[in-house]
């Protein structure tokens, strides 16, 4: 590494081990669940840890190119990027109405139990709707080992609905489902709380491993420890922090190494890979960070910028193509198809940003999105006890992965929707009946607490 590149990646490690340090150092133990730990988390994953393993193993090549003179340019971009989304953060956002919630109606605790049923159900029509039409075994979801089968063969003669992919997208109402059943079953025995809580979790998880779906696995378990220590008003040590990491990555490792998109884990694939190899597939989709650097070097030089044709396709994804024949495609990922021979590559979300203004676009997406979850965050801490406030914004904490880790706007939104509006819709109608303690009358409520980093 030259000068120029270490300068870039101390800096970005700086940027990730500030938050950390507040994080750890503040006596409000929430603190840590602040959206900056999960950016830096996941920026440290894609921009410091996976290129530094490529880096150390001479594994900078890949589509028969060397991406080695590039690396600086994703490093100046992942820089750029993080410290946006930092001063995005800084800037304050609306005050929310403090109410301190003192417990939970029993009416409304079965009101809660219901709504959970409803949403596993909604989960479960999901998956069964993609069984069908795709003709795999049930086998196949309870337990994603793969069969050998085709999967064309398997759905053959089977036809879906026309809206068949918003019904597939059911499959997302587990994980707010999962964060719910989480806090109400929070003050269960740790024994009670495996059987009727983990086990689920696992299910779930297995449901997204046969068809596999890593980034899903990854929201679900993020949201449910979330979910859990905000509950307790408590953080992670550092020790379980890195095993829980350590895990996450090496569940990615086999998905990727094994998955067969719809047919289960052929976990042939991995036959005679020790555990260091399962490992280290996990930092596989660090590769987008070599991607970034070529679409950096590619626009404006053999492509222009796509502008904002990325927030065009995705506020007009809902809309059928049966009802609007001429509505446009996303032709800019074609721009992969020419650097790389594949459509099946990404970019990280700056490399979207990038696409669409160069580096200022990246400044300003960055800002965005922290204005964004600093919204998240004022929206919690504001009611730090309500249960369902709770559930809501340790699944938009947990999304902020797929916000970083794809630079497709469309499918972004698309997460957002089907994973956040149970929760938000079940807020509204139920936010009157829980048994609150607000501030006296006449006077107002304190302030909510504040985050700073140490840049």
């Amino acid at each position: 590494m030259n000068a120029y590149e270490i300068v870039l990646v101390t800096a970005l490690v700086g940027l990730i081990g500030g938050v950390f340090w507040t994080g750890y150092r503040s006596p409000d133990r929430t603190v840590f669940w602040n959206p900056l730990t999960l950016f830096a988390t996941v920026f440290a994953y894609y921009f410091v840890v996976g290129p530094l393993i490529a880096l150390a193993l001479h594994n900078t090549s890949a589509y028969g190119m060397e991406f080695r003179g590039m690396m600086w340019k994703s490093w100046l971009a992942g820089l750029l990027g993080l410290s946006s989304i930092y001063a995005g953060f800084a800037i304050r956002a609306r005050r929310f109405r403090t109410k301190l919630v003192a417990g939970v109606r029993p009416d409304l605790r079965r009101r809660l139990w219901i709504y959970f049923w409803i949403l596993f159900g909604l989960g479960l029509l999901g998956f069964a709707y993609d069984a069908y039409v795709s003709g795999q075994p049930l086998s196949n979801l309870l337990l994603p080992l793969h069969q050998g089968a085709s999967l064309d063969a398997l759905g053959e003669g089977r036809e879906g609905l026309a809206a068949g992919n918003y019904v597939f997208l059911l499959i997302n109402a587990f994980i707010p489902a999962m964060c719910l059943l989480c806090a109400l079953q929070i003050d269960l025995p740790w024994f009670k709380r495996f059987l009727f809580v983990m086990l689920p979790a696992v299910q779930v998880a297995f449901f997204y491993a046969s068809m596999g779906f890593r980034h899903r696995i990854v929201i679900l378990f993020l949201s449910m420890a979330a979910t859990t220590y905000l509950m307790r008003r408590d953080r992670p040590n550092p020790g379980s922090l890195l095993l829980g990491a350590a895990g996450i990555v090496l569940m990615a490792g086999l998905v990727v190494l094994t998955r067969t998109y719809g047919l289960g884990l052929d976990l042939s694939q991995v036959a005679g890979m020790n555990f260091a190899d399962i490992f280290l597939g996990g930092f596989n989709d660090a590769g987008t960070f070599f991607t970034t650097a070529l679409v950096i070097d590619s626009i404006p030089a053999t492509f222009p910028y796509v502008g904002l044709n990325p927030l065009w396709i995705a506020l007009t994804i809902p809309i059928p193509r049966s009802l609007w024949p001429n509505k446009p495609y996303p032709e800019f990922l074609q721009y992969f198809q020419y650097l790389m021979g594949t459509q099946g590559q990404a970019v990280p979300v700056v490399g979207e940003h990038y696409m669409m203004a160069g580096w200022i676009g990246i400044a300003i997406g960055g800002v965005i999105i922290g204005v964004i979850y600093r919204g998240f965050w004022e929206f919690y801490r504001a009611n730090p006890r309500n249960p369902l406030v709770i559930a809501l914004y340790a699944v938009a904490w947990a999304l902020i992965f797929p916000v970083v880790n794809r630079g497709y706007l469309a499918q972004t939104l698309m997460e957002f929707f089907f994973d956040l509006l149970p929760l938000a819709v079940l807020y509204l109608m139920t936010r009157k009946m829980m048994l609150a303690v607000g501030p006296r009358p006449g006077r107002r409520p304190a302030p909510a607490a504040s985050v700073s980093v140490r840049m």
